[in-house]
């Protein structure tokens, strides 16, 4: 009888008469706890990722006037139009996640990277004019800071793990997170 390769395929070796379940747990029930936890935190990061999408359009819906004003400070041509259609797409963003947490999640990494070079302009600003956040429409006064790019880096993070752990696109964001 030929010997076994053990480390090919995953295969964990097993002493002779053994159960096949290791010493702790079975690597069958070890792999699917694991898909379990990958689908649980694609569903929580798209659902985390999309609470704050919903948060974020209502607070810019609600003071429009406020939103057109501060996408204009910002620098942004068509300041009008950009404070319907961003919060708009922000919802459908979040209605994504919540039904396609993959897709959901790269379409969220494409805003959030759009939202942030937005930002990284802002603070490179040669006159040293730094405007309020939109963010949040009206309801965030604070002026843009480091600290914003560290907080659009954090929802990115969870738009990419909704994106890899999904499963659909675990070999483009896989990377990142294995």
């Amino acid at each position: 009888m030929a010997q076994r390769k053990w480390w090919r395929l995953g295969e964990v070796p097993q002493p002779k008469g053994s159960d096949g379940l290791g010493t702790v747990i079975g690597l069958a029930s070890l792999r699917s706890v694991i898909d379990w936890v990958r689908g649980a935190g694609a569903t929580v990061a798209a659902l985390a990722l999309g609470a704050v999408m919903v948060r974020a359009a209502i607070a810019k819906l609600g003071s429009r006037e406020q939103t057109e004003a501060d996408f204009a400070s910002l620098g942004l041509v068509a300041a009008g139009r950009l404070a319907v259609v961003v919060p708009i797409g922000e919802l459908a963003v979040a209605a994504l996640l919540v039904v396609a947490p993959g897709w959901g999640g790269v379409v969220a990494a494409a805003l959030l990277a759009a939202f942030t070079a937005v930002l990284v302009r802002v603070l490179r600003r040669p006159d040293g004019l730094v405007p309020s956040c939109a963010c949040f429409g009206g309801s965030s006064r604070s002026p843009i800071s480091w600290r914003h790019l560290a907080r659009n880096g954090m929802l990115l993070a969870l738009a990419l793990v909704a994106a890899a752990f999904d499963g659909r696109f675990s070999p483009l964001f896989g990377f990142v997170l294995y």
